[in-house]
């Protein structure tokens, strides 16, 4: 037998009025803790070749690491289910469902394994044989509806853009539409709001990164605006003119040091940049067209708090450390632990170093005033 045994905990269990208490799903979990196999009640005992069983765990590679011939817990029949792949079938199957021979292979649904199983070792499924958890359970699944979201802000980290005013005040501004490829990022930003603005006028902001814990912070900001007067589109949502963005939020100006706009301090990672480009977006829109400007920036500096750094390698960032604010659909989330060992992470960050890293070391500090 291959593999490590599952730890198994009790997981769902059947409720009613005069209902005696079952389990109806067990959940199996590897030495580290990860949720990575399930077994869901069936009707009847499983068959696997010539053999029976009541209750099978795979891995993520679909092989079979625990038979248990034996009954589990409340003397039920099980069937294993990794992720929604589900395996197994009853020894003696239902005249409706034995012409079919129907073989049920899905990988699509809530994920709890270390993968999604396409591939394995795998017998006949006849549905009519299933308990309902089960069936219902990919009918969520298969059953996708159309909609028409005001907005597909599916959750991306918040971001706090420092900026410079005529008057040299500072701006801070909250957005989250955001994402970066080596050292740069693309900032997408309302044309009219004061941040775009202020960059397109000096070329230089800090983005701000906010950890979750920050979230009653960064809040603070949430329907204010450096626009005076306020842009007619923000008066119909709300917003009012705040020229005093740090002051109302409580967040502390530190000085950049390549660039004026300041740091904000409580930030665990605050990154120095200089505006590159400048896009329209939808332009091919006579409505849209105008609305929306796309700003790619370079960074100069990455400052960040010592205690998300990834012990042993000062030039990463740990990611079980690190735990950004994320807006999804307007409200604000944090991360919960990792979900799933990553392939990608073992390719070292070293072979994605660019010259923009080179090109950054030598920007000069800016001279203390």
């Amino acid at each position: 037998m291959s593999g490590a045994r599952l730890h198994w905990k009790r997981g769902r269990q059947e409720e009613g009025a005069g209902v005696s208490p079952r389990t109806l799903e067990w959940v199996g979990y590897n030495n580290a803790g990860e949720p990575i196999a399930r077994v869901v009640r069936v009707q009847r005992p499983l068959s696997l070749g010539m053999r029976s069983f009541r209750a099978v765990a795979l891995d993520e590679t679909a092989t079979v690491v625990e038979l248990r011939p034996g009954c589990p817990p409340d003397g039920a029949d099980w069937l294993a289910c990794v992720g929604l792949a589900w395996w197994g079938a009853p020894i003696s199957p239902c005249g409706r469902c034995a012409p079919s021979r129907r073989r049920w292979r899905t990988s699509s649904g809530p994920v709890l394994t270390k993968s999604n199983i396409r591939t394995g070792l795998s017998v006949l499924v006849h549905p009519f044989c299933l308990a309902s958890t089960i069936t219902s359970a990919r009918q969520r699944t298969m059953q996708h509806v159309t909609i028409e979201p005001g907005i597909l802000y599916f959750g991306t980290p918040v971001v706090l853009i420092s900026t410079v005013n005529e008057d040299g005040s500072f701006n801070l501004a909250p957005m989250s539409s955001a994402f970066w490829l080596g050292w740069r990022c693309v900032l997408g930003l309302s044309a009219t709001s004061k941040t775009p603005q202020n960059m397109m006028r000096t070329g230089q902001c800090v983005l701000n990164l906010p950890s979750a814990a920050l979230a009653g912070m960064v809040d603070r900001l949430a329907l204010t605006t450096g626009s005076d007067p306020v842009p007619e589109a923000k008066l119909r949502r709300g917003y009012r003119h705040e020229p005093d963005k740090f002051g109302i939020s409580e967040f502390t100006a530190v000085a950049s040091e390549t660039v004026v706009p300041p740091r904000v301090r409580e930030c665990p990672v605050q990154l120095e940049a200089v505006v590159e480009t400048v896009h329209g977006l939808a332009e091919d829109d006579p409505v849209l067209r105008g609305r929306t400007s796309v700003i790619e920036v370079r960074i100069q500096r990455v400052h960040v708090d010592p205690s998300i750094q990834m012990d042993g390698q000062p030039n990463r960032i740990d990611p079980d450390k690190w735990r950004p604010l994320i807006l999804s659909f307007q409200e604000f989330y944090g991360l919960g632990p990792k979900v799933h060992p990553s392939r990608l992470g073992t390719v070292p960050e070293a072979l994605y170093r660019g010259p923009d890293i080179e090109r950054a070391r030598f920007v000069p500090a800016m001279a203390a005033e």
